[in-house]
């Protein structure tokens, strides 16, 4: 959670962010616990650079680390088409 919230230090908050499986939905809630108390400074009125975090909690996604791709962006990069270091999805 600590390290998500140097992210938005950097890249200003993120709008939207769900997590899915226990472990994910704990740093979720810890993260809206944090972002009461955060300073965002001049990256608070500024649009945010990462509009979206999906966490996965490792109980609920134990295929990837058998992936073939050697990396996780390697894989969302095979499934979803990435283009600069970004990936669109359909909005749920």
């Amino acid at each position: 959670a600590l390290s998500i919230m140097k992210l938005q230090a950097l890249f200003g908050p993120i709008p939207r962010f769900q997590g899915i499986g226990d472990a994910a939905v704990a740093v979720k809630n810890i993260l809206l616990e944090l972002h009461k108390d955060m300073d965002y400074g001049d990256l608070a009125d500024a649009p945010p650079e990462i509009d979206n975090l999906i966490l996965f909690d490792r109980s609920v996604d134990m295929a990837t680390p058998m992936a073939a791709q050697l990396t996780f962006e390697g894989l969302v990069c095979e499934i979803f088409r990435m283009s600069n270091g970004n990936v669109e999805l359909e909005a749920r």
